[in-house]
């Protein structure tokens, strides 16, 4: 058999290098050697990433946004904030209207037959020590005004009819215009059998709209002097009257 020529050997020693090399490059990476052009599409998997290796901005925003933790415990209340400064006092409102005012008597007069002969109860600056005095309102207000008279015919005409009016009056203090608000002509004291007084009380109301200022009120009553609404005579005996101002 022919012996193998030297370059023969040298060419089959190269070759074994060669293939040598190779094999130990694949079984065996070096350090750094493998990067981002090396890697397949979807090499990585969950299995091969080390746990806590990555972070959350390593993340995209979409799959940030999917990762939510439990809802956590209601935190405590915060402390009260200061209380703050006390505003500026508003200016003082008007003075409201005085709230009432009244009279009262228990005095025994005669009615005359024209009602400008008596005044039965007055409300006003020349009333009695039972008045409280004129009404004054510092407000636009309506004047309620009303009134509680207490009438009678006497014994000695029982066997006649009797009669009265009353009105109620308003005028402010110290003028002589009085206006006239009600009349209450109704009240009627018929025969009786025996020498009996009869008695009657009438209630007169009214209201009347009035401006800022100071107002005297008053009931007037007077009798009847004919023969269709009777000629006894007729006694006023005790009477009261309120007025009651509220603003408009």
């Amino acid at each position: 058999m022919k012996r193998p020529s030297a370059a023969l050997i040298v060419a089959c020693i190269a070759l074994f290098v060669a293939l040598g090399g190779t094999g130990y490059a694949v079984t065996k990476l070096p350090k750094n050697s493998v990067g981002t052009k090396q890697l397949k599409s979807n090499a990585v998997i969950s299995s091969k990433i080390k746990d806590g290796a990555i972070a959350t901005v390593d993340l995209s925003a979409a799959a940030r946004t999917e990762l939510k933790g439990e809802k956590g415990d209601t935190g405590a209340t915060g402390a009260a904030g200061a209380t703050g400064a006390t505003g500026a006092t508003g200016a003082t409102g008007p003075a409201g209207p005085t709230a009432s005012a009244w009279v009262t008597t228990t005095t025994n007069v005669d009615l005359l037959v024209a009602l400008t002969q008596y005044t039965t109860v007055e409300l006003g600056a020349a009333a009695s020590a039972t008045s409280s005095g004129p009404i004054t309102v510092t407000v636009p207000s309506r004047l309620v005004i009303n009134a509680s008279l207490d009438l009678y015919k006497g014994t000695a005409q029982n066997n006649l009819v009797g009669g009265a009016t009353c009105v109620l009056q308003y005028a402010p203090t110290g003028s002589v215009s009085w206006t006239t608000l009600a009349t209450d002509a109704d009240m009627t004291f018929p025969e009786a059998s025996t020498a009996t007084a009869v008695y009657s009380t009438v209630s007169p109301t009214a209201a009347a709209n009035v401006a800022a200022g100071s107002y005297e009120v008053r009931a007037r009553c007077s009798r009847y002097n004919s023969a269709a609404l009777g000629t006894a005579a007729v006694v006023f005996t005790s009477g009261s009257l309120t007025v009651v101002a509220v603003a408009t």
